[in-house]
């Protein structure tokens, strides 16, 4: 056998599109405005999300990808205002 048969390295521009790609299709993340950026083997999340939940599924997305060793979550969190409470005596 080849010693040399599972020594490959993995493209970061192919994996840093892929996640991207994953974080855009995911149902709970379309519309949120997250980037990946990849600096060696050191993933960096940065945009916003508008619930905490999102920011933490989106880095259990870029978890698993071959290459990640460290992830480093910038994503900022912000709450979308309420609906202000409708005026039900109306005068």
């Amino acid at each position: 056998m080849n010693e040399n048969a599972f020594n490959y390295s993995i493209n970061s521009d192919i994996v840093q599109s892929l996640l991207n790609y994953k974080l855009e299709c995911h149902p709970m993340l379309k519309g949120e405005k997250i980037s990946v950026s990849l600096v060696g083997n050191d993933c960096v999340l940065k945009g916003t999300v508008d619930a905490l939940e999102k920011k933490w599924l989106a880095e259990d997305i870029v978890a698993d990808a071959p290459g990640v060793l460290q992830i480093k979550n910038e994503i900022n969190v912000i709450n979308k205002p309420e609906r202000p409470a409708e005026n039900f005596y109306e005068i």
